[in-house]
């Protein structure tokens, strides 16, 4: 599961780069590399596999997909607001 899990991060953040314009997709002819029509379909079917992957496995552990849910909601925020308290630490040592 923690090997899915990261792929799953891993192939997120590339979409998300990908469709804000951060990052380029390889290019394909007929295909901007850039926003959404950016993202090779195989890059889609790899993120919901890892997705699935993930659901079925915590399934196993007697996760159901609110506590799942849950638990991204307070990961999400404990990485936002640990780069928040970051970036005040870094300002105050300048």
């Amino acid at each position: 599961m923690v090997r899915a899990k990261a792929r799953f991060n891993i192939l997120s953040d590339y979409i998300d780069d990908v469709i804000e314009g951060r990052r380029h997709a390889y290019p394909r002819k007929g295909y901007p590399t850039t926003g959404v029509e950016g993202v090779p379909d195989r890059v889609w079917q790899q993120v919901s596999r890892e997705a699935r992957t993930i659901v079925d496995v915590s399934a196993q552990f007697g996760l159901s997909a609110l506590s799942r849910a849950t638990l991204i909601k307070d990961t999400s925020l404990a990485r936002y607001f640990a780069e928040q308290a970051l970036a005040g630490l870094m300002e105050r040592g300048r």
